[in-house]
């Protein structure tokens, strides 16, 4: 017999709950360098 699984959360829904929600964790610049990859030189 298949497992009773709950149905996915539709992917919009999931789009729409990350965007509304806060940030879990905020780095300062120091922390956060590097983490975003290479600078861009403009």
């Amino acid at each position: 017999m298949p497992e009773k699984l709950p149905s996915a959360e539709p992917i919009k829904q999931v789009e729409k709950r990350l965007k509304d929600s806060p940030p879990h964790l905020e780095l300062d610049g120091l922390d956060a360098e590097g983490l975003t990859g290479p600078e861009q030189k403009k």
